[in-house]
């Protein structure tokens, strides 16, 4: 547990566990903490914003290709969007395979089940990380309440007193 705790110069925290690992900071580096963890919890909604673009991008290719599977014969048309809201008819010649890229721009041609198969591990290992993500984001969360409430404690009399902040951890 993360402990932010103000006190003035010269007072110890009587509550510290003997376990407990305490570091103190002055204002600045109080404020230099908080504005670094804003920062960090900016990343992090970064990245679950990508993650959540990516499940959006990989449950719509696992849509088209159960509906492909679904087709009941070759040459079926379909509606292709290219981007910029722009559709294209096209013809699926092969409904039991799909071209797939990997790194490096290498093309290979795939059986349909098992690409569905690898969407369907990808997902589960991007919930992985969204999971860890929004552990992480709670944590810091957490630290930045306990920094803007050691925070708000300093008042103008006690920071003229070169008060500091102290983190318990």
């Amino acid at each position: 547990m993360v402990r932010f705790v103000v006190k003035e110069k010269q007072k110890e925290e009587q509550n510290a566990k003997p376990n407990e690992k305490r570091i103190v900071l002055n204002r600045e580096q109080t404020i230099s903490l908080y504005q670094a963890k804003e920062k960090e919890l900016n990343q992090i909604l970064n990245k679950l914003r990508e993650l959540d673009s990516l499940s959006l991008e990989m449950a719509q290719a696992e849509n088209a290709l159960k509906d492909i599977e679904k087709m009941k014969d070759d040459n079926t048309n379909i509606l292709v969007n290219i981007g910029a809201g722009i559709l294209i008819d096209s013809m699926v010649l092969n409904k039991k395979s799909a071209k797939i890229t990997l790194p490096g721009g290498v093309m290979i041609d795939k059986d349909i089940s098992k690409i569905l198969k690898d969407i369907d591990q990808r997902k589960h290992e991007i919930e992985g990380l969204r999971k860890k993500l929004i552990e992480e984001y709670n944590k810091t969360i957490n630290l930045l309440k306990a920094v803007s409430s050691a925070f708000e404690k300093l008042n103008p009399s006690s920071q003229k007193k070169s008060s500091t902040s102290s983190r318990t951890v």
